[in-house]
């Protein structure tokens, strides 16, 4: 018959540290976070806490003397007595069923998941176990909720402990890999990056651990992944910390980037292609378009006094057409060129370049405008491609605020994050932003050609030698108020 532990008294040893004093111990264990089953090596409870009451739904005199299996699921009891008697052969600090999914039910018959640890008990009246149980029912429920996210990801997640081993992965791994979950699970996850790379993967992985936070994996690197047939294929990986009880996990989102690596590719050559076509066509109608202008400017010149009006007229026109169509191969190869041109950076004093931009801009005759320049700052990009930005832009000012009684122009800069912005403002015609879209497409223009001279190329080219720099280009606007553009460069 098992006594009440109040009638008992008792010296405990637990982990070769002593307690002497029953009514501090009972109240340690009525403090502690999980319900605390005390039983002995028949399995009969002999002492519990507040917090086992309260999970289970029993009074303290319920309990007491009654065998633990009163709080197991009726078919797990029988195996449960048999891990008893294991433990009690081998008692020592550790988590019962490890691996396994453990439930507890309650004095109502309801049944809910747990986690156990057991810790055996040196007494003067045995070998006593005690059990720290913990309900993990919203637990599960998170797991159960992650695992979803995590199954209906589009891309392959894997997910490895600081060692590199998987500890979980999503059915869209098993399908770009090749492997079942059970052939991952447990495994480095340089099994899944190409043999030659796998030592440099070990030590990035190392320094990622030291140092966690979302980011792409490899920036600026081309990346490969490993399927299990051996066949390789390029990826892009990006990693987050998950910090959880067990420590702390990353989490790798990879995709297959295949796909997008080719038409890439095809894009590269298209433009290439286009490039050179470009350049070719632009170069051979030079030499036809010398000769129009050339026999115009002679018939202007010998024969200005044998044409009537008319005559003189059409021959305005076609020198007039033969220099737009000049300007135009211009700009064509100044737009081949761009993407041929391989950068020039360094520290750029965008002050002094603007400058000299705006001075030479002013002028030429007929110039109105009145220029402000503000503050610019410095920048590493390749000052000449930069250089033929600021002309564009402000030429284009200029020209938009032509018909203004007072045109007026202003430049400046700040920055934003890791970036400079620039602009230029000016108090000319405008735009409808609906169309705003069409502003940096070749041959785009969204005013007519007799309203205002240009070949639609010129906001093109900014936007390519921009690109080139990793900048962007914008604008705002408003009809008859004038516009902004801006473009920011990363510094």
């Amino acid at each position: 018959m098992v006594r009440p532990w109040s009638d008992q008294k008792t010296v405990m040893r637990n982990s070769n540290h002593f307690v002497s004093d029953e009514e501090k111990f009972r109240a340690l264990l009525d403090t502690a976070p999980d319900a605390m089953v005390i039983s002995n090596r028949k399995g009969e409870i002999v002492l519990i806490n507040q917090q086992t009451e309260t999970l289970f739904g029993y009074k303290r005199t319920q309990l007491i003397g009654k065998p633990v299996e009163i709080l197991i699921p009726g078919t797990f009891q029988t195996r449960h007595k048999g891990h008893r008697d294991h433990y009690f052969a081998d008692p020592k600090v550790r988590t019962m069923g490890a691996g396994l999914e453990l439930f507890a039910m309650r004095s109502d018959g309801t049944q809910f998941p747990v986690e156990i640890s057991l810790s055996p008990l040196e007494t003067t009246e045995g070998l006593l176990v005690s059990a720290a149980i913990r309900d993990i029912t919203e637990r599960k429920k998170a797991e159960v909720k992650f695992r979803g996210l995590l199954e209906s990801a589009p891309d392959a997640m894997v997910i490895a402990n600081e060692k590199g081993e998987i500890v979980l992965i999503n059915y869209q791994t098993e399908v770009l890999f090749g492997y079942k979950k059970e052939e991952l699970t447990g495994q480095l996850v340089e099994l899944l990056v190409p043999a030659g790379a796998r030592h440099k993967h070990t030590a990035h992985r190392s320094g990622y651990s030291k140092e966690p936070k979302v980011r792409s994996m490899g920036a600026g690197l081309e990346l490969f992944a490993v399927r299990k047939d051996g066949s390789q294929f390029p990826v892009e990986i990006s990693l987050s910390p998950l910090e959880t009880t067990d420590g702390l996990l990353v989490s790798a989102a990879i995709r297959d980037i295949t796909e997008r690596k080719k038409s890439e590719e095809a894009i590269t050559q298209l433009n290439k292609e286009l490039e050179s076509f470009t350049y070719s066509v632009s170069h051979d109608l030079r030499s036809p378009l010398r000769i129009i202008d050339g026999y115009a400017d002679i018939l202007i010149t010998d024969y200005k006094d044998k044409l009537d009006n008319e005559g003189n007229r059409v021959l305005g026109i076609i020198k007039t057409n033969a220099r737009r169509m000049g300007q135009l191969i211009d700009d064509l190869l100044n737009l081949s060129q761009v993407g041929r041109k391989e950068l020039t950076r360094h520290l750029t004093d965008m002050k002094r370049l603007v400058s000299s931009v705006i001075g030479e801009q002013l002028s030429y005759p007929g110039c109105r405008a009145t220029i402000k320049q503000g503050n610019l700052e410095p920048v590493l990009c390749d000052s000449s491609l930069i250089r033929q930005v600021w002309i564009n832009l402000i030429s284009n000012a200029i020209k938009y605020s032509g018909k203004q009684e007072q045109p007026f122009i202003e430049t400046g800069s700040e920055r934003k994050g890791e970036d400079i912005v620039y602009f230029v403002k000016d108090n000319g015609v405008g735009f409808d932003m609906k169309y705003a879209g069409n502003l940096f497409g070749v041959f785009q223009r969204l005013h007519k050609i007799t309203e205002f001279e240009g070949t639609g190329i010129g906001l093109a080219l900014v936007s390519r030698i921009l690109a080139k720099h990793n900048g962007k280009i914008w604008a705002e606007s408003e009809p008859g108020k004038g516009a902004v553009f801006y473009f920011s460069l990363p510094y």
